[in-house]
This record gives structure tokens, C-alpha cells and sequence, in this order.
């Protein structure tokens, strides 16, 4: 599907990205009454923690457990650049959302 590592480390830029955004902009609509109002740290720590979670399994995974039963076509250098795109895509997540929230503030 993806013919370079480039290619995987902008997907899993832009997917985290996304998936960030989109949790870090649901928090403050939770019923949580400690979740509620301004996005501060707690809510910015939960967010990333929970981004994090989405999307990190898979390529630690493929590095560490999944070794011998991954794809022969898929190299560590791959998996480096799914981990740094995703990485580079928690910290775009949380800037885009630190930005939008202040915009509707």
C-alpha cells in the first residue's frame, strides 16, 4: 500500500493528528465534573495519555512481539517512521487543539 517510509510516517502523523484533535476537543464535553470547563493540564494529560493509547500499540507491537510474524516487506526503518510520525502527530494533535479551543473561547 505505502511504497516508502515517508509514506508511513505522514500517515501516522496526520491519523494521530486527528485522533488527538479529536480527543483533546471531547474532554471538556464530558459529564465529568472535573473534565469540565477550560482545557487545562489534567485534561491535555489525559488526552495525550489516551491518543497515545490508540495509536501506539501496533508499531511497538510489530518492533517487539510481533517481529517474526510481521510482513518480510516491512522494515525496522518503516517502523521508525510509523513511531516518529506518531510521535510528531501527538504533539501537532495537541497544538491544533490548544489552538481551536482558544479560537471558540
Amino acid at each position: 500500500m505505502f511504497g516508502h517510509s515517508v509514506d508511513k510516517m505522514f500517515s501516522g502523523l496526520f491519523l494521530t493528528a486527528i485522533v488527538t484533535l479529536t480527543i483533546l476537543m471531547v474532554i471538556p464535553a464530558l459529564p465529568a465534573p472535573a473534565l469540565n470547563g477550560s482545557l487545562g493540564a489534567r485534561q491535555i494529560l489525559i488526552g495525550v495519555g489516551a491518543a497515545a493509547c490508540i495509536v501506539f500499540p501496533r508499531p511497538l507491537l510489530l518492533r517487539t512481539l510481533l517481529r517474526d510474524r510481521r510482513s518480510p516487506f516491512l522494515l525496522d526503518q518503516d517502523i521508525d517512521s510509523m513511531l516518529i510520525g506518531r510521535a510528531m502527530g501527538l504533539v501537532l494533535g495537541v497544538t491544533a487543539s490548544l489552538w481551536i479551543f482558544n479560537l471558540l473561547r
